[in-house]
């Protein structure tokens, strides 16, 4: 309580100290998870130097708050990634990167919204990835006419693939070269009890109803494969002793990321299949023309309750759907089996919504801010 008071009245403060034209403020809402503002930041601090870069972490933001509230006064640009903070000068830039492509209603076409318009509103430049992509999220948040397209930074990290950083993820999850790296990274639910439906998780993480955790992990270890699961940092202290007893189920942790200064986007380009339900990272991992399988246990429940930006979900979504073991199972042989069943259709929703796949992504956001509010 003390910091956060000290960083209100640091805020009051440096409100009247002059802006520097060369500083950019990075705010970073979700280090390690898929994080535009870090890759950016990194790539310009590499390419920039006649720039003043500061990278703040947010959840970390009140252990500093003078020092923080003196660079949010005087930085003339922040870059965000979850949505603008308040504005301290009229005429500081806002650049948003956002998080993804949105697959789910939210904002101004959720039943219940929670977003704050006024802030949305102060927004200068939003970050776009295709003309769909800029349709899609001007539904939710209704600024019009303030969309670039450049692709999204962190999906360099996509061609990252080998190095020290390989070594280090096969040594961690305990993966021989020889073996299939598989990544599991369902929705946010907000606990294990799911949201949006009544499907409970405590005991079975995917969500198949006659799955036995204990013979798929047999089956991983006879077909030499490794399941990476990836949760949203609020489930992982929750299903961190779920994991413990088995060989071929990991748990990656916001904690093993941040040790060895890691994405997981870094750890993405170096599977072989992704399994996901209604999160929209598979349409990032479309870049790398990997197989895709979804596990659609509560489509229903979740369509009613929740609600989905893009229809019709079969479409949207360019892999088989599961919701029993036995399915789940097959459909995952003949992925990994056939190289070109469901091709075509990633492909199709690639084009749609990645108008760029050189993976130069950081590099064309970069010299836009830069030639457009640095010269």
């Amino acid at each position: 309580m003390r910091n956060r008071i000290t960083f209100l009245i640091a805020r009051i403060i440096f409100c009247f100290l002059r802006m520097n034209p060369k500083k950019l403020i990075f705010i970073d809402y979700a280090p390690g998870s898929g994080s535009n503002v870090k890759v950016l930041y990194d790539f310009m601090t590499k390419e920039y130097n006649d720039l003043d870069l500061i990278y703040i972490n947010f959840q970390k933001m009140l252990e500093n708050p003078i020092e923080n509230a003196m660079h949010l006064g005087t930085g003339s640009i922040v870059i965000t990634s979850h949505g603008p903070i308040k504005k301290m000068k009229k005429k500081q830039k806002f650049i948003e990167l956002w998080h993804g492509i949105p697959l789910k209603k939210m904002g101004l076409l959720e039943n219940e919204t929670t977003m704050n318009k006024k802030k949305i509103d102060t927004l200068d430049q939003v970050i776009s990835s295709s003309e769909t992509y800029t349709t899609l999220l001007n539904a939710c948040i209704g600024i019009n006419n303030k969309y670039v397209i450049t692709g999204f930074p962190r999906n360099d990290l996509l061609n990252l693939r080998g190095g020290e950083k390989r070594d280090i993820i096969l040594k961690y999850f305990s993966v021989s070269e020889n073996n299939k790296l598989m990544v599991f990274m369902p929705t946010f639910r907000k606990g294990y009890i799911r949201e949006e439906s009544d499907l409970n998780r405590e005991y079975n993480i995917f969500g198949l109803s006659d799955m036995n955790i204990n013979e798929f992990n047999a089956y991983l270890v006879k077909n030499r494969i490794t399941v990476i699961v990836k949760l949203h940092p609020k489930e992982e202290e929750y299903y961190k002793k779920t994991f413990e007893g088995f060989s071929n189920i990991k748990l990656c942790t916001s904690e093993f990321l941040a040790k060895y200064n890691l994405d997981i986007y870094q750890i993405l380009s170096e599977t072989d299949l992704l399994i996901t339900d209604y999160s929209s990272v598979y349409f990032d991992y479309l870049l790398l023309d990997k197989p895709i399988l979804f596990l659609n246990t509560d489509l229903d429940q979740y369509r009613n309750n929740r609600g989905f930006l893009l229809n019709p979900f079969e479409f949207w979504t360019p892999g088989p759907k599961v919701n029993i073991y036995n399915h789940f199972i097959c459909e995952l042989e003949k992925l990994l089996a056939d190289e070109k069943y469901y091709k075509t259709e990633r492909e199709n929703i690639k084009k749609i919504v990645h108008e760029y796949t050189d993976f130069k992504y950081s590099e064309r956001v970069a010299k836009y801010i830069y030639s457009n509010y640095l010269n």
